[in-house]
């Protein structure tokens, strides 16, 4: 707030203070002098000015802001002048100083690596831009790292889904392996490039293969700390991020080269200028094996007990067996990341997780949402009975109210399975953690919808049948042991 004070001092005094400030040179007042200061560009907004007074240093600003709080004068502020709307010009009918920020234009320090920039208040854009042309093209940067990488690979989150052709040409050109993020899931598949998920998703042999890569492209993608298994995948390697917004870049991990741009054109660019160099292709894609390096090894039905099911046999098993036009979404729990290695989307538009803030109980609801959204299409849900008792009950009688084609297939390991394992690994009594629920086949049925339970391979397939000829909302019920359900992959 600015301080009333007596307000007789003459005004060429004022003056003769902003000159011990600045200089006589950076105090303006004849007409000729301040007329471009008075007035915007429209034209519109004008008004008049004690001076117009241009410091040179932050020093030069306080002590010009101390002495008209002094005074009770305006300060006006003012950089490269472009503003439309009035609000650097002089306010009408209140004395007031113009502070011209025009001298204050040192950049002090650029770092195209990093995208930042120190710049004094005066600096105006066209002479940032023409300062970090000189540091060298971010652009050309990244290009001379993918030219000269010997074991390229092209990464895809789910800011690149819409860039799957390009991103395919580019790696067929560079003959780099091509692998995804968890929300990228399915982009590549059946492409020989392929090795599926990039970080703790990967199978074995995926994982390997990112290993020994030297040159990471990541297009649409956070890095989160599962993709990159907590920075372990990108020691030793050229890492290039391309994505959409700033916001995305660098909350996980810094890469070497960073370039705000559009995924697909960013790829069209990079084999255009691949091209015109004729660099030579790495080969580094004719190294990987001749079989799927996506798929995990196949689970086991011998591994089932009495009265339970394997989980790995089953999720392969609804993998081949569920609807392929199916649009997926999880929930949170222990059995997530089993789910996500064995079970196919047909893109990744198709999948949702629905934990993305590590909570359970919230699939149910976006599942019905997805099946009111896409009513053609069979929605399946995979969660767990703690999550499915957090509200899943009421809602699955709103799909069965609604008529929605909704596949619920519940991993009941009859326990928090989380929490059950942090239980056992310390070595404490897990019963805590274990529960009765009720039959959820039961309650489907008594909700008007289906249900079935699966506790044998055997069962297994008469549930798939059920599957096959549902007439509405079905609930599938995995009954599974909570001391063999499988370590998350993370």
């Amino acid at each position: 707030m600015l301080i009333e004070t007596n307000l007789a001092a003459d005004p060429n005094c004022i003056v003769d203070a902003f000159r011990e400030i600045v200089g006589d040179a950076h105090v303006l007042t004849k007409s000729d002098d301040v007329a471009a200061y008075l007035t915007d560009w429209t034209g519109q907004y004008s008004s008049d000015a004690l001076a117009v007074v241009r410091p040179a240093s932050t020093e030069d600003v306080a002590a010009l802001i101390k002495l008209c709080k002094e005074r009770n004068i305006a300060v006006v502020p003012q950089g490269g002048r472009t503003g439309l709307c009035g609000g650097g010009v002089p306010i009408e009918g209140r004395e007031s100083v113009v502070v011209s920020l025009a001298r204050m234009n040192a950049i002090r320090t650029l770092n195209p690596q990093g995208r930042t920039v120190i710049a004094e208040a005066g600096v105006i854009l066209e002479t940032l831009h023409e300062a970090a042309l000189q540091e060298g093209s971010i652009h050309e940067e990244a290009l001379g790292m993918i030219a000269s990488a010997k074991r390229p690979l092209v990464l895809a989150g789910a800011g690149a889904v819409g860039a799957k052709d390009n991103l395919i040409a580019l790696s067929e050109r560079l003959e780099a392996p091509l692998a995804t993020t968890l929300k990228g899931t399915g982009l590549f598949k059946g492409h020989p490039n392929n090795i599926g998920y990039f970080g703790t998703l990967s199978t074995a042999e995926a994982y390997d293969v990112i290993g020994v890569s030297n040159c990471v492209i990541v297009f649409g993608a956070l890095m989160h700390i599962l993709t990159t298994d907590r920075g372990e995948l990108l020691k030793g390697k050229r890492v290039i991020q391309v994505n959409n917004y700033t916001s995305d870049v660098g909350r996980f991990y810094q890469p070497d080269a960073t370039l705000i741009a559009d995924a697909a054109q960013t790829a069209d660019n990079f084999l255009y200028w691949l091209n015109e160099a004729e660099v030579a292709p790495s080969g580094f894609a004719n190294e990987l094996p001749s079989h799927d390096i996506s798929v995990h090894p196949k689970g086991d039905p011998a591994k089932s007990m009495q009265g339970l099911i394997n989980l790995e046999y089953a999720l392969d098993r609804l993998n081949e067996t569920l609807p392929e036009d199916r649009i997926m979404l999880t929930d949170g729990g222990c059995y997530i990341t089993e789910v996500w290695c064995r079970v196919n989307v047909p893109d990744p538009n198709s999948f949702h997780m629905s934990d993305n803030f590590a909570a359970i109980g919230q699939g149910m609801q976006q599942a019905i949402g997805a099946a009111h959204g896409a009513p053609n299409r069979p929605v399946v849900l995979f969660m767990g009975e703690g999550g499915f008792m957090m509200g899943g009950t009421n809602e699955f009688n709103t799909a069965v109210r609604t008529n929605r084609d909704l596949i619920v297939i519940i991993c009941n390991d009859s326990a928090y399975g989380a929490e059950h394992i942090q239980m056992l690994d310390r070595k404490m009594d897990p019963k805590l953690t274990e529960f009765d629920w009720p039959s959820f086949r039961d309650v489907a049925n008594s909700l008007g919808g289906q249900g079935v339970e699966v506790t044998s391979p055997e069962d297994l397939e008469v549930a798939i049948e059920a599957i096959n000829a549902r007439k509405g909302p079905i609930i599938f019920e995995l009954k599974l042991d909570p001391n063999n359900v499988p370590r998350m992959r993370i």
